[in-house]
């Protein structure tokens, strides 16, 4: 049985070495764009998805997550360097940068960045898609204060789980529909 201690090690050992492949693989998606501009065909290859399979090892759907993010962050520096190295709000790991960036604005990626800090990708995606809504609602990109006096976080349990339940209702409303259609 180990010890607590060592636990904490092993997490710690973890979380550095998932950060070091954020960093690996968002500058492995800028390097990836620049090859999509017509530059792997020099290299003798059809695609730039044919040249990560054959040189990288890695699927089309990850090159694909990795051009996508390099692009984003492209207007995002603040955003990119805490996910590259951490920077001055911290470090960003991969899937709450991918999260970020959907709402981040170059004006309110810091409050975005610090948001992130104290939340997990859970909960920070109840944020997210709350901004996103009112932002499809009203026509303008809500700030991160917006997105944060929306949802307090003494409410955080209970918004995620009417956010849970809608999806629930919406899905069990389409099976039904399909069912009927069917029928």
């Amino acid at each position: 049985m180990r010890c607590l201690g060592e636990v904490e090690q092993l997490d710690a050992r973890l979380a550095s070495l998932a950060q070091a492949e954020t960093g690996v693989r968002l500058r492995l998606g800028q390097v990836l764009e620049v090859l999509g501009q017509g530059k792997h065909f020099e290299l003798g290859f059809s695609s730039v998805a044919a040249y990560v399979l054959e040189r990288c090892g890695r699927s089309v759907r990850w090159v694909e997550a990795a051009r996508c993010l390099a692009r984003r962050l492209e207007g995002l520096p603040e955003l990119r360097r805490a996910m590259a190295v951490g920077g001055a709000h911290g470090r960003v790991a991969w899937s709450m940068g991918e999260l970020l960036a959907r709402v981040a604005q170059p004006q309110d990626e810091a409050g975005w960045i610090e948001l992130a800090k104290s939340r997990t990708v859970r909960q920070m995606r109840v944020l997210v898609l709350g901004a996103t809504a009112d932002e499809r609602a009203v026509g303008v990109v809500v700030s991160k204060e917006h997105a944060a006096a929306a949802v307090p976080e003494a409410e955080m349990p209970e918004k995620a789980a009417a956010a849970g339940a809608a999806s629930a209702s919406v899905a069990s409303a389409s099976v039904a529909s399909a069912s009927v259609a069917s029928a």
